[in-house]
């Protein structure tokens, strides 16, 4: 049985998200690894919760999107739920 790295991954989205929000330091992203397939959580400020969600979802669908892609190249399967409300 092979061992799930999600690090590339979880930077490259970092990378990504740290452009698209105002408020970097407030840039929260989560893992859990199973043996197939890894959850990634992801919570930002208030402010940059809505850009995250884009118009009609479309920039979060882009992120999940591109989520899959890459466990799709590294072999497992990346999920991405709905972005957490800021506290």
């Amino acid at each position: 049985m092979t061992t799930i790295d999600p690090k590339p991954i979880v930077n490259l989205l970092r990378r990504l998200l740290t452009e698209m929000v105002a408020h970097p330091s407030n840039l929260i992203i989560e893992t859990k690894t199973f043996t197939q397939f890894v959850v990634l959580t992801i919570q930002a400020h208030v402010a940059d919760t809505p850009r995250l969600i884009g118009e009609g979802a479309v920039n979060y669908r882009a992120l999940v999107a591109i989520g899959k892609a890459l466990g799709q190249r590294a072999g497992f399967r990346v999920s991405i739920p709905k972005i957490k409300e800021p506290v």
